[in-house]
């Protein structure tokens, strides 16, 4: 059966990884707090079909935003940007787009290389992105204000994917629950199921699972 790995990115708090399998069941519990070195050790481990990352692989390299990040803001799924301009890197902000840089490296030393576009997602390091993942799934954008509090975040996240058939019990945490979304996508990719990517290959493509939309996600304002 197909498994996928899904790695939340934080700074402070490390990487948190979720292992789905074809039918979106929790393959052991969830890892918070791992290194790259742990990725590399759980991917050698459990040779997963694809990995799912949240986070950019690698700078932009022209402009203020990737193409991909363009195309997520058109479909009204604003994101984060990722500069070109090395002068900009050393805020402390983008630490953790290091920090996302980092596991890459370790998938791609695991034998998983990034994705870079294509119809074939399998073996790959994919980028994802869970909120985007998550407004795929269910098709609408969560109601307003949602994206201002972290509780709002986490009941709407993990609706999606208790929804989508994922025991949501062992999350206890909007990293954890951003990791199985990210998983989710992984597996996505390795059945075959429905999903796009946005991007350009010199510049990393982003992942969602689902049909691309004609017109941008429409906004779920019953709540």
């Amino acid at each position: 059966m197909a498994v996928g790995i899904g790695v939340d990115v934080s700074v402070r708090r490390g990487l948190d990884l979720v292992v789905l399998d074809g039918r979106y069941r929790l393959v052991e519990a969830p890892l918070a707090r791992q290194t790259p070195d742990d990725l590399e050790a759980v991917l050698r481990r459990l040779r997963p079909d694809v990995v799912a990352i949240d986070s950019p692989p690698a700078w932009g390299i022209r402009g203020t935003s990737r193409g991909a990040e363009r195309e997520l803001i058109a479909l009204g799924l604003p994101c984060f940007r990722t500069p070109s301009d090395p002068a900009l890197r050393d805020h402390p902000f983008y630490g953790w787009m290091f920090a996302g840089h980092a596991a890459f490296a370790a998938a791609t030393r695991a034998g998983y290389p990034c994705f870079t576009g294509g119809p074939d997602g399998r073996g790959r390091a994919l980028e994802v992105f869970p909120h985007g993942a998550a407004v795929a799934l269910s098709g609408v954008r969560p109601p307003a204000g949602t994206a201002r509090s972290l509780a709002a975040k986490r009941r709407w996240r993990t609706a999606v994917l208790a929804a989508a058939g994922v025991d949501v019990s062992p999350l206890g945490t909007l990293d954890a629950v951003d990791a199985a979304l990210a998983a989710l996508v992984a597996v996505v990719v390795a059945v075959d199921g429905p999903w796009f990517s946005l991007g350009e290959p010199d510049e990393g493509c982003v992942v969602l699972p689902g049909v691309r939309p004609a017109r941008p996600y429409p906004r779920n304002d019953r709540g």
